[in-house]
C-alpha cells in the first residue's frame, strides 16, 4: 500500500535522507505522538501546508512510501472506517490521547496510546476544531457522551481520508521506499 505524509520541505529531506524520527511527532494527537499518513496525497499537502515555517521560506512537500499492510496487520489498532468508525469508541480514544494522562487516570480510562501500547492505529481523521472540546472534557474530567460524537466528525459533506499512525520503531519496519514527490 502507498502513503503520503505531509510536511516541510527541511523535514522532508531530513525523513528521506536519515529515516522517521519518532521523537518528532507531536504529543496529543488523535492517536498518540507518532508519524502520521494517509493514502491520499492532497490531504497530506494540506497536512504539510500547516507545518510551514515562515522564517525559513520552508515550502510544502510530500513524501511517499510503501506499507506491507499484511505484514504489519497483527500489530494495528483498527477503528475501521468500513464499517462508519465514528463512534464512541473511536471519540473516546481520541479524547483520551489528546487530554493526556491526567485526564485519562481522571476517569479511569483504559483504551490510549499514550504509553505507545499500540504500534499502528489506523482510523478516520478527527476535526481539527476538536480541540476547544477536548480541552473542555479535560477541565470537566468526564467522558465523551454518544450524543458528543459527531463533534469529533469531520464536515461529512466533503471526502477525508482515514489516517494511518506509526508510534514505534518495530512500526516503522514495515515501511519501504521513502520518496520526496511534491
Amino acid at each position: 500500500m502507498v502513503l503520503f505524509h505531509g510536511t516541510n520541505e527541511i523535514g522532508a529531506i531530513s525523513i528521506v535522507e536519515n529515516g522517521i524520527n519518532l521523537k518528532k511527532g507531536l504529543s496529543f494527537t488523535d492517536f498518540g505522538k507518532g508519524f502520521y499518513a494517509t493514502k491520499d496525497p492532497e490531504f497530506a499537502w494540506s497536512c504539510g501546508k500547516r507545518k510551514l515555517d515562515t522564517r525559513t521560506e520552508s515550502r510544502i512537500a510530500v513524501i511517499k512510501f510503501e506499507f506491507d499492510l499484511d505484514a504489519a496487520s497483527p500489530l494495528i489498532r483498527l477503528f475501521d472506517p468500513a464499517n462508519g468508525g465514528y463512534n464512541l469508541e473511536w471519540a473516546q480514544f481520541i479524547a483520551n490521547n489528546r487530554c493526556g494522562p491526567s485526564y485519562v487516570k481522571a476517569i479511569g480510562a483504559t483504551d490510549h496510546n499514550l504509553d505507545f501500547r499500540y504500534a499502528i492505529c489506523r482510523g478516520n481523521t478527527a476535526d481539527g476544531d476538536v480541540t476547544d472540546f477536548t480541552k473542555k472534557l479535560s477541565k470537566e474530567k468526564r467522558p465523551v457522551r454518544v450524543d458528543e460524537v459527531s463533534i469529533f466528525m469531520r464536515d461529512r459533506r466533503q471526502q477525508y481520508p482515514e489516517q494511518f499512525t506509526f508510534h514505534t520503531e518495530e512500526a516503522l519496519r514495515y515501511i519501504s521506499k521513502i520518496e520526496r514527490v511534491i
